[in-house]
């Protein structure tokens, strides 16, 4: 079962549970992700590494799918799924000499939010990062080597939101801390922090239509 499934797998039951009354929206969301991704020490791996760099400077652009289940008038479940693509500074002394990495990335995320006001909520929960299809190589002249699948990374960690909406749009803004990455060969990434901003257009599946 992928990890998108599980999530959706998650929620299932309690889209059944609530009453029909409940507000359930989807909608699409584009944005901005800002990203930290921290290498290990050169010390651990001198030969191959992921550079850290300060800050959260590693920006791509995302697309993705935001579900939104109200349980009551002042909590709703959200569950979210991601993809970007990620080029980092990557330090090899081996033959070659690859200057970069890049990869594709899934964020799933699963949080409970809470109405603060009639439209800014905040919200609290576990996500997951994908991180497949990495790649070795030379940006500066757009040479790249595949690693193939053995050096997918996963990624668990927390998140918290804070998201306003107004209408059928919602903009959001999250931040992602990995607590734990596991691979076959992990030696690449040692963890992820990022900051995402989103603007969502949301659709009404179940219930009455909110007037915000």
């Amino acid at each position: 079962m992928t990890p998108c499934s599980k999530i959706f797998t998650l929620l299932l039951p309690l889209l059944i549970a609530v009453p029909a009354a409940a507000q359930t929206y989807i909608g699409p969301a584009l944005g901005i992700h800002f990203a930290h991704i921290e290498g290990y020490d050169t010390q651990k791996f001198s030969i191959y590494n992921v550079t850290t760099e300060p800050g959260f400077g590693i920006i791509s652009p995302f697309a993705g799918l935001r579900i939104d289940q109200h349980l009551t008038n002042r909590l709703f479940v959200s569950s979210t799924s991601g993809y970007t693509q990620k080029t980092v500074k990557y330090f090899d002394m081996g033959f070659v000499g690859y200057t970069d990495m890049r990869f594709n990335q899934l964020v799933h995320s699963l949080t409970l939010n809470m109405c603060l006001t009639k439209n800014w909520h905040v919200g609290f929960g576990g996500h997951f990062n994908h991180l497949f299809e990495l790649e070795l190589g030379k940006k500066r002249i757009d040479f790249w080597s595949s690693q193939g699948t053995e050096y997918n990374v996963g990624q668990l960690g927390w998140v918290f939101s804070s998201s306003f909406a107004y209408r059928r749009f919602m903009l959001d803004i999250r931040f992602y801390q990995s607590e734990r990455t596991f691979a076959k060969f992990e030696h690449f990434i040692k963890s992820t922090s990022a900051i995402e901003v989103a603007l969502i257009y949301r659709f009404k599946v179940f219930g009455k239509e909110s007037k915000n």
